[in-house]
């Protein structure tokens, strides 16, 4: 498993507030059984100094907990960051027809792995868009949190566009892969600009830039590419060496 970071006290609550805001959407599973359903949080309340969340109790929760006899609820989702969340609570914390859950003492956070870095395939596209203009980086190499490219259409003597000089957060950002035609696309909702400047050997301007918010399902698709480049990549290496 995962190493994890254990979140307490004010944190914990602070976290529910960002579920029920955002509508997240958890996987609630009762150990030993093959119940299995997702809900989500829809209110905090406080009651005998103790704070309570509310869940929208999915079909057949009900008849499941039931005879749970003090069994454990575990909880899982995915935060906003990409990373895996989970906790679990006691059967015996809920009250007021099964739909109030006394707040968990910890949430244990997945801590993220090392990220793989591909250098990225020959004609791998990243474009910005900023200040009402589409701005194109030359993809150098990418992983699930970054990138790092090349801004191309610049010329030296036009160095007082402001894209050089930002160094905030960009929002709706799209990386193309090669073959164009086959649409390998992902879409990046929010991403901060790391590290930018001209590279003194080869004069050009280079874009560091972090992903901090991608949808899961971009995200899926995102991890899928990088493997499977990542598989070609191996697959030539060893066909030269041989």
């Amino acid at each position: 498993m995962a190493p994890t970071e254990k979140i307490k006290g004010h944190r914990i609550l602070r976290l529910f507030e960002e579920l029920r805001q955002n509508s997240t959407l958890l996987r609630i599973h009762l150990p030993h059984t093959d119940y299995s359903q997702a809900t989500c949080v829809l209110d905090l309340r406080q009651r005998n100094k103790n704070t309570f969340f509310r869940i929208d109790y999915p079909a057949g929760f009900r008849e499941a907990i039931a005879d749970a006899d003090g069994r454990s609820l575990d909880f899982e989702f995915i935060g906003k960051d990409n990373v895996k969340y989970y906790f679990s609570t006691r059967s015996e914390d809920i009250f007021d027809e099964i739909t109030w859950i006394k707040l968990p003492r910890i949430v244990e956070r997945e801590q993220r792995r090392k990220l793989y870095r591909l250098a990225a395939p020959s004609g791998t596209t990243l474009y910005i868009y900023f200040a009402s203009k589409r701005y194109e980086l030359k993809v150098i190499d990418i992983s699930l949190g970054g990138s790092l490219g090349v801004l191309a259409g610049i010329p030296r003597t036009t160095q007082q566009d402001p894209i050089l000089a930002h160094t905030g957060i960009l929002e709706n950002i799209e990386v193309i892969f090669p073959p164009k035609e086959e649409n390998l696309q992902v879409s990046i909702k929010r991403s901060k600009v790391k590290r930018l400047g001209e590279n003194p050997l080869t004069k050009q301007h280079e874009y560091a830039l972090e992903f901090l918010e991608i949808d899961q399902t971009q995200m899926k698709i995102l991890t899928d590419l990088i493997y499977r480049f990542q598989r070609r990549f191996l697959r030539n290496r060893l066909r030269i060496n041989a």
